[in-house]
């Protein structure tokens, strides 16, 4: 675990990732997402809400990692910040919604599955939170 953990860090350090608490974050996200889609790949065939959670999960590390990046930009150059970031964040919010309605109108995913998934980013947060309380480095 401790090799796929350090590959996916290396990894978005190699796209600009340089703040270690955001690339922490980001990594951990990308590992639960990771984790998840493996285990609905295996498991979808029984249970199709599974399948779903992932599809949520997929849909917040895009959302996350999109973010983390642009935010790491924007501290290293602050010319115009704040309208680029009000216009990035509406252009996810409106992309997002598009993808979660196409997925529950036309591909009949499950709105409580979806909802599970996205949720992984909050637990993300939790952990980073809890492991910086704590004082220890959270899965690294």
């Amino acid at each position: 675990m401790t090799g796929l953990l350090t590959r996916v860090e290396r990894w978005l350090l190699h796209r600009g990732f340089t703040h270690r608490d955001t690339r922490a974050l980001v990594r951990n996200q990308i590992v639960l997402a990771g984790g998840l889609c493996a285990l609905a790949l295996g498991l979808a065939w029984r249970w199709r809400w599974l399948a779903d959670v992932a599809l949520g999960a997929a849909l917040m590390t895009l959302n996350f990692y999109l973010l983390a990046g642009f935010l790491q930009r924007v501290l290293v150059h602050r010319d115009g910040a704040v309208p680029n970031l009000l216009v990035r964040f509406y252009g996810r919010l409106i992309a997002t919604a598009a993808v979660l309605a196409a997925l529950i109108v036309w591909a009949g995913a499950s709105i409580p599955a979806l909802l599970l998934g996205l949720s992984t980013g909050v637990a993300t947060v939790l952990i980073w939170a809890f492991s910086r309380m704590t004082g220890k480095p959270s899965a690294s």
